[in-house]
């Protein structure tokens, strides 16, 4: 069923909405247009760094690990394990393949 959704709902996006997006961008100057991707992408790289390292911060208070540096201890204030199970419901652990509590 959710696949039909999204097929349904990347068709309606393809056809109704992305020939006014395509317009848009290009009336935009390439030299911004590069600019706001690297910005994006520099963005994107940032968050996953950040959850990586999160997810590994996690998994070593999970095995009682004590913070070692300021890294470990802005992980441990930011980034609790009961945000990072909302922000990842069902995470997993890879060995194991039970359910991150």
């Amino acid at each position: 069923f959710h696949m039909v959704c999204w097929g349904l709902c990347t068709l309606v996006l393809m056809k109704a909405i992305y020939p006014y997006f395509k317009r848009a961008i290009h009336h935009i100057k390439e030299s911004y247009r590069f600019t706001c991707s690297c910005i994006l992408a520099a963005f994107f790289i940032m968050n996953m760094f950040i959850s990586s390292i999160a997810c590994l911060r996690q998994e070593a208070r999970i095995n009682g690990q004590e913070p070692e540096n300021r890294i470990d201890i802005f992980l441990d204030k930011h980034f609790p394990d009961s945000r990072l199970n909302k922000i990842f419901p069902n995470r997993r652990d890879a060995k194991t393949k039970e359910k991150i509590k």
